[in-house]
């Protein structure tokens, strides 16, 4: 799933555009009092003029070009989530090379992440589960749970990190910020582990991107660096 857009910052959003469309009104009615005979504008309501074309017309643009730089700022400041894998040496799970995931922002900007879901899709061959996928999105406690009912250990076979909330999301922190460890006995169990990312810009605008852990993993690292993004 590519990174969308699911919420805008209303206070950045709304008002800018009921300000514009007003000016646009107040512009019309401007064009509209102008162009009437004189004898109709003593009667109501044309005899009520709020600005004149001058004033609506620079009313218009100020506020059209608020709408723009915001747009365009938001546009700059907007996150760029993805996330890479590769197999890397451990010392403290059971095996000695394991499938890293790591998240990445692309974007020179910081973005805040505040919510985490997982979604985890056990293999068909498995008992506990039984190959079925998780019907919902569930929280980081649930998904572990699921796991370790599948017949894996947390910190042994595989280690999903916590996250708290408001964690920062920067280029300088993507390199920290481990999504998972999958050692190959837990490759063999889980089919995937899905995590969604919410994630707010500077702009105040939210972000949503769907992780694929095991997408392109290698299930029987040798000790190779194999990237990978998507």
């Amino acid at each position: 799933m590519e990174q969308v857009r699911i919420r805008r910052q209303p206070y950045y959003t709304v008002i800018p555009v009921a300000l514009f469309t007003a000016s646009l009104l107040l512009l019309a009615w401007a064009i509209i009092h102008l162009n009437i005979p004189n004898s109709a504008r003593s009667a109501w309501p044309w005899k009520l003029q709020l600005l004149d074309i001058q004033s609506a017309t620079t009313a218009a643009t100020i506020t059209g070009g608020l709408i723009f730089a915001r747009a365009q700022y938001a546009t700059a400041v907007r996150p760029m989530i993805s996330w890479m894998g590769n197999v890397v040496e451990s010392d403290e799970l059971s095996d000695k090379y394991i499938w890293l995931v790591r998240l990445v922002n692309g974007s020179t900007a910081p973005a805040v992440i505040h919510s985490l879901q997982y979604q985890v899709h056990l293999r068909v061959d498995t008992q506990a589960g039984e190959g079925e996928t998780s019907p919902a999105w569930v929280s980081y406690g649930e998904a572990v749970a699921q796991i370790d009912n599948a017949g894996l250990k947390s910190g042994t076979d595989y280690f999903l990190p916590p996250s708290g909330q408001s964690f920062p999301l920067s280029v300088s922190s993507s390199y920290h910020l481990i999504l998972g460890l999958f050692t190959q006995k837990s490759m063999r169990i889980i089919d995937d582990v899905l995590i969604k990312i919410n994630a707010t810009d500077q702009s105040g605008d939210t972000y949503q991107r769907i992780v694929y852990c095991m997408r392109g993993a290698d299930r029987n690292p040798r000790g190779k660096s194999i990237p990978f993004d998507t």
